[in-house]
C-alpha cells in the first residue's frame, strides 16, 4: 500500500500547488501516532501526518477516531467522538489535508470519512 507521504507528495505534484504549500520530512516518531510520514506547511498553518494520526496546532487526532470529515472552502470540520475539530487553512492546504484524510479513510481504515 502507498504511504501517506507518497500520497501527499503525489497530490501536491498533480494539483500543481507546490508553490502554495511546503512539504517537510519529519525526523522523529510521535509518542502516540508512531512513525513519521510528512508535514504540510502553508502561510496559514501546518499539519504533521504520522502512521496512526495527525497533529495540527494543539490538536492531535488518531485516524481511527475520525467519524466524519467535511470541507467547505478553506474550512475543514473533523468529527471525533467528543467534539468537532474545525481547521482553517489556505486553499491549497485545505485541499491537501481534506484529500489526505479522505484517502486515509479509504486506504487505511477501509471506510468512507466524507
Amino acid at each position: 500500500m502507498k504511504s501517506i507521504r507518497d500520497f501527499v507528495e503525489g497530490k501536491v505534484r498533480r494539483a500543481e500547488i507546490g508553490d502554495a504549500v511546503r512539504l517537510v520530512a519529519l525526523d522523529a516518531a510521535h509518542a502516540t501516532f508512531g512513525a513519521p510520514e510528512i508535514r504540510v506547511e502553508s502561510d496559514v498553518g501546518a499539519a504533521a501526518f504520522y502512521a496512526e494520526g495527525f497533529v495540527i496546532g494543539d490538536d492531535a487526532v488518531a485516524y481511527a477516531d475520525i467519524e466524519r470529515i467535511r470541507e467547505e472552502g478553506t474550512t475543514i470540520d473533523i468529527a471525533v467522538p467528543d467534539r468537532i475539530l474545525r481547521i482553517h487553512a489556505s486553499d491549497a492546504g485545505a485541499r491537501v489535508v481534506f484529500d489526505t484524510l479522505r484517502w486515509i479513510g479509504r486506504a487505511k481504515l477501509r471506510r468512507r470519512l466524507d
